[in-house]
């Protein structure tokens, strides 16, 4: 992925946000941002698809009160596209 020039706030639009963070895309280039209290990480839309199932799976394997869960099973997995992060 090509370096992500700093843009102006008007320039993305929120996808979702918690008091954990918040998810934004850009309109200009499509680089999905996440921000969380001390970094911010941006993907291209594919790679973060690929985050969001893999932190699925393994949300599947916590128990409601935080302790592992035998082996989550394994989500399908979406057609093959080699995640790039920065």
């Amino acid at each position: 992925m090509p370096a992500h020039s700093p843009h102006a706030d008007d320039a993305l639009t929120t996808l979702a946000s918690s008091p954990l963070g918040s998810v934004t895309t850009c309109a200009g280039c499509g680089v999905v941002h996440l921000h969380l209290p001390v970094m911010t990480l941006r993907f291209e839309p594919a790679a973060f698809h690929e985050l969001a199932r893999l932190l699925a799976q393994a949300c599947q394997g916590i128990g409601p009160d935080g302790a592992a869960e035998a082996e989550a099973p394994a989500l399908p997995r979406p057609p093959a596209v080699p995640p790039r992060w920065h």
